[in-house]
């Protein structure tokens, strides 16, 4: 699970956010989630980012709020299904691995055999020219 949440500085200057929460599954309670501390500059937007490993399919529920500068924001919370745990994420590099495999032939060679194909037809061409030169 990766859950961002977004925070603007108030403008008093930098500050150092950082996330406290609980995560719910099924309603039960399954964790306290805490995030690294973040720094955000005065009158900026920052994202602050929770990662945790969802391990079974239910009904998530987290519960949390951003702490800076000795003040709290005020307590949201996000829903969510999960339906699948053990399916297959792949990465770019995964499928672009994949796809690579999935190529018939020898790698390098393709252009082998286009100029294989091209030395073929100026032969035929050359064989036809004296051909029809002999026949005139």
């Amino acid at each position: 699970m990766l859950h961002r949440l977004g925070h603007t500085s108030d403008g008093e200057g930098d500050i150092i956010a950082k996330f406290r929460g609980e995560l719910y599954h099924n309603g039960d309670f399954v964790d306290v989630l805490e995030s690294e501390d973040k720094h955000v500059e005065a009158e900026d937007t920052s994202e602050i980012t929770v990662y945790y490993k969802i391990t079974a399919p239910g009904d998530y529920k987290t519960k949390g709020y951003v702490t800076y500068s000795g003040k709290e924001t005020q307590k949201e919370e996000v829903s969510f299904t999960v339906s699948n745990v053990g399916a297959k994420v792949e990465t770019k590099e995964e499928e672009k691995k994949a796809e690579e495999e999935e190529k018939t032939g020898i790698p390098g060679f393709e252009s082998v055999t286009c100029m294989t194909a091209i030395a073929i037809v100026f032969l035929l061409l050359s064989v036809y020219r004296r051909e029809r030169g002999k026949n005139t």
